[in-house]
């Protein structure tokens, strides 16, 4: 997670794909709003590779699969109290 909230990176470290269709990233700073982050629907990570996902103020290029940009969130946030979690298609 970068640290001035232009990106969030995700790396597959298993020797397996992992299909992260509609998976979604979560983060909040203390009280603020939840931002929620939804993959594409037929995204899949590949084994050993890596994934960013860009802010749209970060000024990143959309480049799927290893770069994607949120081009309806400016900043994934900063802050002392951020809260960042990773959920699958089924909740968990």
């Amino acid at each position: 997670v970068d640290e001035e909230g232009k990106f969030v990176r995700l790396r597959n470290k298993s020797n397996e794909d992992q299909s992260m269709g509609n998976w979604q990233i979560k983060r909040q700073n203390g009280d603020d709003p939840l931002l929620t982050y939804r993959f594409p629907p037929k995204f899949t990570l590949k084994a050993g590779q890596v994934v960013t996902i860009w802010a749209a103020g970060a000024g990143a290029t959309h480049s799927p699969p290893a770069d994607l940009v949120w081009k309806s969130q400016n900043t994934w946030g900063c802050g002392n109290s951020l809260r960042t979690a990773l959920i699958n298609s089924t909740g968990e």
